[in-house]
Parts: C-alpha cells; structure tokens; sequence
C-alpha cells in the first residue's frame, strides 16, 4: 500500500514538474515560438493539469510522455543543453570556491617546527580571512571593514 502511494506522489510530482518546466520556456521564449505549437502545448498541459485531480496513473503518465514529446519537438531550441547546464554550474562551484577561499576562509598545513610548542609540524589551520576585514589584492582598497583588531596572541599566516 505504501509502495502505491510512493508512486502516486512520483508520477504527480514527475508531472507538476513537467508543467512548470514547459510553461516558463514558454513564458520566457513565448514570441519566439509558433503560434500553432504554443497552442497545441498549452492544450496539452491544461490536459495534463486536470488529469492530476480525476485520472489514473497510466493517463497522467501517458499525457506527461505525450508533452515532453512536444516539449523535444517544439521547445528544444528554447532549452540548454545537459553539457552547457553542467560547464554552467561547474564554473559556478569554480568561482564560489576561489572566492571563498581567497575572502572568507583558507586551509594551511604548518611546515615547519617556528611556532612550537604551540603548532606542531603538519598541523592543519583553517584561517579567517574575514575577521581583519577583505582588500583586494596588491592595492589598499578594503571592500569589507575589519570585525577585530589585531591582538596579543593570534596567530596571523601570511
């Protein structure tokens, strides 16, 4: 029983997300696209969205099929390819890492034996950045104002 209703939940959520994927290409791309397949798709979806409320899995099934054949057909050009939304986010995660890495916070490894008894050899750090405040490199100008002074007793890496 369990199992049935997992699936029930699959397929509706399978098809809401088929709705909304289409109507925003169409919403974003809608003057570029002809008008006979804009209302052929339409048509489908207002199917497809009544079918969730009174219709058995293998119907809503078959229409989300049914406009994700359209969606291929009519759409394809409006969408990203998997390859371009793949690079996309990679360059996302790339760029988001340097900055955090270069503004916020660093990972160091001690390689020497200066600051024993207090770090040892091979010790891992991770420096705050962020606390003294942000410049930008090889200028003085500081985007982000400092939240501490520097103080007897910390640690500074440079």
């Amino acid at each position: 029983m369990m199992k049935l209703f997992s699936d029930k939940r699959k397929i509706h959520k399978k098809a809401k997300s088929t709705i909304s994927r289409i109507r925003y290409i169409i919403k974003k791309n809608g003057d570029r696209i002809e008008a006979n397949h804009k209302e052929r798709i339409n048509n489908k979806l207002s199917e497809l969205e009544s079918s969730l409320d009174q219709s058995e899995d293998e119907t809503i099934t078959r229409i989300v099929k049914e406009s994700e054949d359209l969606e291929s057909r009519y759409l394809s050009s409006f969408t990203k390819s998997k390859l371009r939304q793949n690079l996309e986010s990679l360059a996302i995660a790339i760029i988001l890492a340097l900055f955090i890495r270069e503004f916020i916070i660093q990972p160091f490894k001690i390689p020497s034996g200066s600051m024993i008894p207090n770090l040892m050899v091979g010790d891992h750090l991770l420096v705050n950045k962020f606390i003294y405040g942000t410049k930008i490199p090889f200028t003085s100008i500081q985007i982000l104002p400092g939240i501490s002074d520097i103080r007897h007793g910390d640690v500074i890496v440079f």
